[in-house]
């Protein structure tokens, strides 16, 4: 550590944790909302075929 830059390594070290957290977070997010949506979609495809059959 030196006197004129401080902590500024491990602060450096832990902004870019905080960052690449928030991304995987981010994205961890965004596909449990596209399987969410999704999951609709299926089940109305699903009732599609039955409903031309009667």
């Amino acid at each position: 550590m030196s006197r004129r830059n401080g902590d500024r390594a491990r602060f450096q070290k832990e902004r870019k944790r905080k960052m690449l957290r928030r991304q995987r977070v981010q994205s961890l997010i965004n596909a449990g909302r596209a399987v969410a949506a999704k999951a609709p979609d299926a089940s109305d495809a699903s009732d599609a075929p039955e409903a031309a059959k009667a």
